[in-house]
């Protein structure tokens, strides 16, 4: 789109993998329905309501795709984008319920986590300063590795290992030595970064589960800002 701003809730679409196709049908009805002006409204509405009720709530996309047909067939007709958002908005989860499944959230799509991560990165800056890689230039790193080195192995692996809390982005590949190593030997690469997320981790003297759930708990605050529900 000519729009820079819809372009990129169009990549976000895009990054966000299968499962945000039950969207299209809606983003149809948004392009043929509104005037420019509206569309990155409703577009922002929509992307956010998928992220927040589907990917963090965990509401099955079958319910999802049922509201986001009717809310399509009803923008078609009354081409109205307030209510297509207050429509797609009905029965959504409330920030705190949005909040609290967070702080439990585990993700095993690429897609998502990064570009969960890469919204909360660009959230914690607080000097406008919003020049953070696009998803597909920086990679999601498992804090506590995927594949442990022989005797490192926690007893609570699968329970953690996917957990937001423990996932973060780098700039670069870091070899699968350091990768599988342990918090200490992959400090400095973190303290390399030029993302907060990542170089933030550098004031920690070690890496826990409590330490994993602190973390994501932090990052669970964050969440209601960067994707409110929208009303036109």
């Amino acid at each position: 789109d000519d729009n820079e701003d819809v372009s990129d809730r169009l990549a976000v679409v895009q990054a966000l993998g299968t499962g945000a196709s039950i969207l299209y049908p809606a983003m149809l009805s948004i392009f043929q329905s509104l005037e420019p002006a509206e569309i990155l409204v409703a577009l922002t509405a929509l992307v956010n309501m998928f992220v927040r009720d589907g990917i963090i709530g965990a509401i099955e996309n079958s319910v999802l795709e049922n509201k986001f047909h009717r809310a399509a067939r009803n923008l078609r007709n009354n081409k109205d984008v307030a209510a297509f958002c207050a429509e797609i908005a009905n029965g959504a989860l409330s920030d705190d319920d949005v909040r609290n499944r967070f702080t439990r959230l585990s993700l095993t799509a690429n897609g998502q986590r990064r570009y969960l991560l890469r919204m909360i990165e660009i959230s914690k800056r607080t000097t406008g300063e919003l020049d953070v890689n696009p998803p597909s230039k920086v990679h999601v790193e498992h804090i506590y590795p995927q594949t442990p080195v022989a005797g490192s192995k926690w007893a609570n692996h699968d329970r953690v290992i996917n957990r937001i809390g423990n996932l973060s982005l780098l700039d670069r590949r870091i070899n699968s030595a350091i990768k599988n190593g342990g918090f200490e030997a992959k400090k400095p690469h973190y303290s390399g970064s030029d993302l907060l997320i990542t170089k933030e981790l550098c004031v920690l003297d070690d890496w826990t589960e409590a330490r994993i759930a602190a973390r994501q708990e932090s990052f669970s605050h964050l969440v209601p800002g960067i994707w409110p529900i929208i009303t036109a």
